[in-house]
């Protein structure tokens, strides 16, 4: 093997004395920035629509503690590796993981056994899926008939998911919202005046309350706005658009 490596080698490099832009035409250039955020945001728009779904119905969120322990254990590894490059965290930890697994579990099988019965099982089931499903297939294909007529017969509507279209009722209600709590605190605040300018001895309790009304709606209004400037900004990023 490093004979054949020291051939080809020698080989490249003859090849690149002979000519130079021949020989690196061969490989491509590496890519620019501007390329580089091109090829981001293709990919982004791809797997945009799956990220946006993901993050809405579930959302993935870690323990408070966990940035803690993973603060840990990297200025643990930056130690280590400062006095030794050859230092791995995983490499000696795996021994007092497995014995900390041990200890929590002394009837434990070793790790052998339990895939040898983990693939046991799985085949077990396999088989025995496929005994049931020979005698449940006829009930399984009249099923499915049954839906068909249904769906063709009107009695059964498939209900078909638009993100896109999800997303702009959610921005519309938000927009509304936004948009009737900034108009209930422009009234509130006309009428605050009115009342303030038109005899302030008599009616300063109620300009006050009308004021303050006002405030409030308009405080719900401006962080009402934020949210809707930070949805726009998350499906940005998703869509590569960012």
């Amino acid at each position: 093997k490093i004979k054949r490596r020291s051939k080809r080698i020698n080989y490249q490099e003859s090849k690149r004395a002979e000519d130079k832009e021949a020989f690196e035409k061969e490989f491509k250039e590496p890519r620019t920035k501007e390329e580089k955020q091109a090829v981001r945001k293709k990919i982004l728009t791809n797997i945009g629509e799956d990220l946006m779904v993901v993050s809405k119905d579930q959302p993935f969120r870690f323990p408070a503690e966990f940035t803690f322990v993973v603060r840990a254990f990297s200025v643990l590894d930056g130690i280590g590796k400062t006095l030794n490059k050859k230092f791995d965290i995983g490499e000696i930890a795996a021994p007092y993981a497995r014995n900390l697994l041990i200890e929590a579990n002394p009837d434990a099988l070793p790790p052998q056994v339990v895939t040898a019965q983990r693939e046991w099982l799985k085949r077990a089931d396999a088989q025995t899926r496929a005994v049931v499903n020979l005698f449940k297939a006829p009930d399984a294909i009249e099923s499915i008939a049954d839906i068909i007529r249904r769906i063709e017969t009107g009695k059964l509507k498939i209900r078909v998911r638009a993100l896109e279209v999800e997303r702009a009722v959610e921005r519309v209600a938000v927009t509304q919202d936004i948009t009737l709590k900034a108009l209930i605190a422009s009234c509130m605040a006309n009428i605050g005046c009115v009342l303030w300018v038109t005899n302030p001895g008599l009616y300063l309790i109620q300009a006050k309350i009308a004021l303050g009304l006002a405030t409030v709606m308009m405080l719900q209004a401006v962080k009402g706005q934020l949210t809707l400037s930070k949805m726009l900004k998350k499906e940005a990023k998703y869509s590569g658009a960012d």
